[in-house]
């Protein structure tokens, strides 16, 4: 008989359905006690109360516009700029992180966990988990949804010598104490093993739910055109993916080539962008909103979104270039999604995975004029790339990853 475990999730954006960072820990909540290991969640809750036991919830409120007047966390978020400015460090979440801690001994004794999972971002989740674990002695698991100091996601906060510092200091203890460290792709997975030799490295890619939310019915595209689309934010989660237009300024410069090189292919193709844009992005394609070639659809919901990516020709990717462990969790849900993808992509996992299926075409995307030759090459193919690996795709299936995960969690 299989000896079960206990983990305790320290996810604050578990319960926010909007967030795509709550994707992979719901999918550990989700899987992972098929595989013997049972999990209770610690998760921020715009709620009244200070701390909340729900069932394999616990909810702990955290100062934010939703709990408290507008001005008031506005003066707080003045006040956070002010410390940093004196070279204090003062995290946007660390009142949830005191509240937590404060609580700490109930916060055990309701989940009695085997071992603790902490998941980046933000930090304030991962500094949680090694108080609990240094003041608790159990078994600590980080996982590295983004990297902190290598590639960091918050690298606008790192300019501050006092945040630094504190990062620097947090990373060191995880790869000190970490009895497992869990990341999202291999470049950051290599990054903990030679610089801090840490011998229990695992590679998690963000993958995609073969139970996901069922795609919006009511989505309909023109028919006998090829249709292009791209889901979610191209700004990303990560600062600079498209700052100052970056990500779109190439793909508009190629297709207004390409009209102007052949006006009448404007008649055989769309391209339809799903999600926020940033008015940059919007001034940017613009004319070619204009001219019917882009189609701006505004932020959906995931459902609708999910329906797009089921009833597109060709599925666009754009991250930033030369980033060597971006792995969007869009490009899961285009693999699950069955369609060819172009990728505007360079030097980065996310191309690595586009070719190691076999799903699309890989371009530079600051190169207007390659991006052109392949738009119009696919236009004419009638989107068909080439035939992908349902094998190697089907090893991004949640469920399969979450039984890799169990395996090492109960190896602890």
């Amino acid at each position: 008989m299989m000896l079960r475990k206990k983990i305790l999730l320290i996810s604050y954006h578990y319960e926010n359905s909007d967030s795509t960072g709550a994707l992979r820990p719901k999918a550990m909540a989700k899987y992972l006690p098929q595989f013997g290991v049972d999990v209770t969640v610690l998760a921020y809750c715009p709620q009244r109360d200070a701390i909340l036991f729900n069932g394999d919830i616990v909810s702990v409120r955290d100062l934010t516009c939703e709990t408290v007047p507008p001005a008031i966390y506005y003066l707080w978020r003045i006040w956070l700029m002010v410390l940093r400015f004196f070279r204090v460090h003062r995290g946007i979440h660390s009142h949830w992180k005191n509240t937590v801690l404060s609580n700490a001994d109930q916060i055990i004794q309701y989940t009695k966990p085997d071992a603790i999972l902490a998941t980046y971002s933000p930090i304030e989740a991962m500094e949680i988990g090694v108080a609990l674990s240094e003041k608790y002695h159990i078994p600590l698991i980080a996982d590295f949804r983004d990297g902190l100091l290598f590639e960091p996601l918050e690298e606008e906060n790192l300019r501050y010598l006092a945040t630094k510092r504190r990062y620097e200091n947090i990373e060191r203890k995880i790869a000190q104490k970490a009895h497992l460290i869990v990341t999202v792709s291999e470049p950051i997975s290599t990054y903990f093993r030679e610089c801090y030799a840490h011998s229990n490295v695992m590679t998690l890619h963000n993958g995609f739910d073969p139970d996901d939310i069922a795609p919006d019915a009511s989505v309909e595209l023109p028919a006998e055109i090829i249709n292009f689309v791209h889901t979610g934010r191209l700004s990303g989660s990560r600062f600079g993916t498209s700052e100052k237009g970056r990500g779109v300024d190439a793909l508009a410069a190629a297709l207004n080539g390409l009209l102007e090189r052949s006006p009448s292919i404007k008649n055989k193709f769309q391209l339809h962008f799903v999600g926020h844009l940033l008015q940059v992005e919007k001034r940017m394609l613009a004319t070619l909103a204009e001219r019917g070639l882009v189609n701006l659809w505004g932020h959906q919901s995931r459902a609708k979104a999910l329906a797009f990516q089921r009833k597109a020709d060709v599925l666009l990717l754009i991250t930033a270039p030369d980033k060597a462990s971006i792995a969007t969790g869009k490009i899961f849900e285009y693999l699950a999604a069955g369609k060819p993808i172009l990728a505007l992509t360079r030097g980065t996992e996310a191309a690595q995975i586009v070719r190691e299926t076999g799903s699309g075409i890989v371009v530079d995307p600051e190169n207007s004029h390659e991006i052109a030759a392949v738009i119009e090459e696919m236009v004419l193919n009638n989107g068909h790339i080439s035939s992908p690996s349902r094998e190697v795709i089907a090893q991004f299936d949640r469920n399969k990853q979450m039984g890799r995960l169990a395996t090492r969690i109960r190896q602890i």
